[in-house]
Formats: structure tokens, sequence, C-alpha cells
């Protein structure tokens, strides 16, 4: 197989290149400086990608935008087409395997993302956790008059009560 038919002409100096190359060694050199949180853990790359530069490209498509960076839908599973996607900041950020998911009533966010619903700074939830309250005091309870957070709520910002049930 000549470079011919892995590579388009300029596509070596582009984003998704970029990302392509840099999954690969992740995953497959055990030089890389990333190794152990990748292959060295069993995280593989799909023999479709190993292959050629197009067919990552071909399945993935472009990037929405130059914050984007290939996110593992299942962090333990591999990089294929059916487990990536092209995932933001706070997106990569919510998918963390460091992270601690918390479900109330069903619903399952991190502590990162409660705080948001909730209008309560994530350093305040976690503090709580760390003192041993449980997870639905920890995330429902407010905050003492002192401490409440001023905000204005912006235009498709979700407001919740005390219990997490949305207000208009």
């Amino acid at each position: 197989m000549t470079s011919r038919t892995l590579y388009k002409p300029g596509e070596t100096s582009s984003p998704e290149y970029a990302s392509w190359h840099g999954m690969k060694s992740r995953c497959l050199n055990p030089t890389d400086k990333s190794f152990a949180g990748y292959g060295g853990r069993g995280i593989t790359v799909c023999a479709r990608w190993v292959a050629s530069y197009l067919n990552f490209l071909s399945d993935m498509g472009r990037k929405p935008s130059p914050t984007h960076t290939v996110d593992r839908i299942d962090n333990n599973g591999p990089y294929a087409p059916n487990n990536c996607r092209w995932a933001c900041p706070v997106q990569q950020g919510n998918n963390r395997q460091t992270n601690h998911p918390i479900v109330i009533e069903g619903i399952s966010l991190t502590v990162a993302e409660w705080a948001r619903v909730v209008g309560i700074r994530r350093g305040t939830i976690a503090a709580r956790l760390h003192k041993g309250m449980n997870e639905v005091d920890a995330v429902m309870r407010p905050l003492k008059k002192k401490y409440r957070v001023r905000w204005k709520r912006r235009p498709g910002q979700i407001v919740a009560n005390q219990y997490g049930r949305k207000i208009a």
C-alpha cells in the first residue's frame, strides 16, 4: 500500500489528521507519553482506522470546530466508528474516567453537570460528598443564605428548584 492510498495532498497538516495520528500513537506506540492510559490499559484502534487516515476521515467527518476532539463514548471501548464522536471540551470533561456520576430520580449526571443544573458550585458539592453527606443531599440541599450565588438566568438555561425539578 502506498502513501497515495492513505492520504490526500495537504491532509497531513489538517487538524483531523493530527487527531488520527495522536489517537494511533497513544494506543499503539509504547514510547508515547500517554500510552499507559490508552494502549497500556487495552484501548485499541479498529483495523480500518489503523490502515488508513481516509477511512478515519470518511467515518468521522471533519471537526465541527477547532475545539472539538475525538472522544470515545465508552471510555473502556476501542477507537472505532460506533464508539467515537467529535466532542467539545465540556462533553470531554463529562466523559472522563475519573468523574463521579450521581443518579437522582433516574437522572445520571456528573458533579459538574449537577452543579450547573442546580446553581451550586461544583466544589461545594464535592466538599459535601467528601464530608460524608449522601449524594441527594449534597446536590439538592440549598446553600445557607450568606453563600447563595447571585446569577441571572440566561435564555434557554435550565433552572431547577432545591429538588432538581425544572422550573420555568
